[in-house]
Order: structure tokens, then sequence, then C-alpha cells
């Protein structure tokens, strides 16, 4: 199937986070055998029109819109981002007859209710790689939705139903496909100054090291009891393959690194630091 992967993350401040969750879920389609285009709306004043003009360049079946953020982080100024997440819903299904299905740390925090504001036909709270693969091949062959991780959808009566995440996702398994990368995250100038740095910094290549995390941290979303993002359950990966795959990211544009996320030392072997 072809697919259409929108991120719509439009912070620049301090510096522009890639959008490695993006990389994951295109990585996972590829390598089920599916066709991945992406298009990233940091780089789109008129964002609209850039959704409208990807959508005429081919025939997608599925359009996946990744929500990082669900507001802007800021008391100064905040705006929230449903809106331009419901807008580009309605684009897709305006130009398209695809699947739009929507996924992201935003949209995990809150399922139901982005859900019931955006008004998507799918969406997948928390890891997303093993539940899109799968929706997929629901759409290929049919089964049964209960049994797609994490899946977010309304069943015969209108209810809205959200799956278990398995938590199953092997983090060595898979590359992130950082071909989705633009390279213009790596420039210098790249971000938006702010009162925090009075700088424009590029953005930072990441490397996960685990996903779950059994602490309690008000401010964060994969804390219990919302465990929603990555869940929970702790599971690392192992020093070999972080000190392998930290060499293979250098090559990527990016000067400066960084592990993801931020409890990485509570369970990366001293070894891993060390290489």
């Amino acid at each position: 199937m072809r697919v259409l992967l929108i991120s719509t993350n439009k912070i620049r401040v301090p510096r522009p986070a890639l959008p490695i969750g993006m990389a994951y879920i295109s990585a996972a389609l590829k390598h089920a055998g599916h066709q991945v285009d992406v298009l990233d709306l940091l780089w789109e004043s008129r964002e609209l029109k850039a959704v409208r003009e990807k959508l005429t360049t081919g025939t997608y079946a599925v359009v996946g819109i990744a929500v990082r953020n669900l507001d802007n982080l800021t008391f100064i100024d905040p705006v929230f981002f449903g809106p331009m997440t419901e807008k580009i819903v309605q684009c897709v299904r305006k130009y398209t007859s695809a699947t739009v299905v929507l996924g992201g740390s935003g949209f995990s925090v809150e399922p139901l209710s982005f859900f019931e504001y955006a008004q998507p036909d799918y969406g997948i709270a928390g890891e997303g790689e093993a539940g899109i693969v799968q929706l997929l091949d629901h759409l290929e062959s049919g089964g049964r939705l209960e049994s797609i991780s994490g899946l977010c959808y309304l069943d015969d009566n209108g209810k809205f139903c959200q799956n278990q995440s398995s938590q199953a996702f092997d983090l060595g398994a898979l590359e992130p496909d950082r071909s989705v990368y633009d390279p213009r995250y790596f420039e210098e100038g790249v971000s938006a100054a702010s009162d925090l740095t009075r700088d424009h910094q590029p953005a930072i290549e990441t490397l996960q090291t685990k996903r779950g995390c059994k602490l309690f941290c008000s401010y964060c979303i994969t804390a219990r009891p919302r465990a929603r993002a990555t869940g929970s359950r702790t599971r690392p990966r192992s020093s070999e393959r972080s000190s392998g795959r930290w060499r293979r990211t250098r090559p990527c544009g990016s000067s400066r690194s960084s592990t993801l996320p931020s409890t990485t030392r509570l369970s990366t072997p001293p070894r891993c630091a060390r290489r």
C-alpha cells in the first residue's frame, strides 16, 4: 500500500526536534513492504496548501498524521494544535478517499479527546510500529480490529474503543528511517531565537536507548499512571546495539548528538557511555 506520513510539529524553540517517531513508523512500514512518502509541515508556511499539493502527487491508501504536541508548551502565547490537525483531516477527506490515522506522543496523551475533536478514521495510541502495520494488514485482508495494538476506533454502535498497546516492540529490531529528515534540520539558524537561548540552533541527532519508564514524574507523558506514550515497562537497548547505532548516526548531517529519553541513565549500562 502507498502511505503518506505527515509531521505536524511547528515548534522550533529552542531548537527543532527531529521527527524520530515518524522515522520509526516509516521504517516499520517499509520493512513490511509498503511504499512511504512524507510531508514535514515544519518547513511549510501554508500548511493546508502543502497538504493539498502533496495529495495530488499520487494516490494514497492511508494518510498518517503525527501529532507530537497538543500545544506549543508556553503560557505566554499558548497555541492549541487541535484545529490545525482537524483541518488536515478534513483536507485529506476532501481530496482523497484515503484512510486517515492519527498517532504520535501528543495524540497518545489524550486519545479520546483528540479523536473526538479531529475525527479521523483510526488512531494509534502509544507505540505505533506494530499497530500501523497490523492496521494496514487489516485494511488489505480484514480481521478483528480488537487485535490491533493501540488502535483507537469507533465500534458498530459509534462507541469509542481503545485497544491495549502491546509494548512488545523490539527497539533494536529497526533502524529509524533517517531519509525522512530534511537536511535543513541540521543547518545553523534553523531554530527560532528565544529568550531562553538568544541563539539559532540546529537540530540534534537523537538515539533512543530505551522505552518505557517506571517513574511517576508529573510533567512527563511516559510516567505512570499516564503511561501512554511508551508504557511503564522499561525496555532498554543493549549497550552493544546502542554503541553501534550511535556510530552509524553520525554521518546523518548533525554535528551534535544526544541520547533519548532523559531517563536513559536509569537503564543504560555504564560501558555503553564509555564507548
